[in-house]
């Protein structure tokens, strides 16, 4: 008995889907009629790919049209246009257009950066805070030149200091070390200093 129920309900849909289809296909090919019947679908002809469309997305964010069906001539658009209205369907207003998605990850980052800085900066005021916490960046006192330093980069032929960023003051060092490591950045070893140059040609 089930299975009659499911089979006679099964013809019916068929029944209705055809003269939906009947109907949106009338209406279609007549351009007065298709003029005065409200569609909740927008239909174009595309002068780039030369094809006409229907535009079945909108950005969420800023309602830029962001997915399009192609149809075969201008009929058959309208005839999707109009089908989807009698079903009750409209266009999706559930994805995000690639400029508001790059945008978005753009302030992201942006917020991320602030927070770094933030964190970096309340990290460096506390000297018993900021032994505890690890580092990816060597900071000192240089001597000779009397100022605070982090080491930025290492000489890739004998491993020693040669890149450096020349601080204000010692929390202001420490405060560009943590940031960098907030960051995920390390010390770069792309260069050779001056005296291991030397030295390794000199031999030659």
């Amino acid at each position: 008995m089930l299975l009659i129920l499911n089979k006679v309900s099964e013809a019916i849909e068929n029944i209705k889907e055809k003269l939906i289809d009947k109907k949106a296909y009338k209406i279609a090919s007549d351009p007065i009629k298709r003029e005065t019947f409200k569609t909740n679908y927008q239909v174009e002809f595309d002068d780039f790919i030369k094809e006409w469309i229907v535009v079945a997305s909108y950005c969420v964010n800023c309602d830029i049209q962001i997915i399009e069906l192609v149809a075969d001539n201008e009929i058959d658009a309208y005839f999707i246009a109009i089908k989807n209205t009698i079903n009750g369907r409209k266009p999706s207003l559930n994805e995000k257009c690639s400029n508001c998605i790059s945008e978005i990850n753009s302030l992201k980052k942006e917020l991320l950066d602030k927070d770094n800085k933030i964190k970096a900066y309340q990290l460096a005021l506390v000297p018993s805070e900021r032994e505890k916490v690890e580092k990816n960046f060597d900071v000192f006192f240089d001597k000779d030149d009397k100022r605070w330093k982090v080491v930025t980069g290492y000489c890739q032929m004998g491993g020693c200091e040669n890149k450096f960023y020349v601080a204000e003051s010692e929390i202001d060092a420490y405060r560009e070390a943590f940031e960098r490591t907030l960051k995920n950045q390390r010390p770069v070893s792309d260069s050779a200093c001056s005296e291991c140059y030397n030295s390794f040609y000199a031999d030659y």
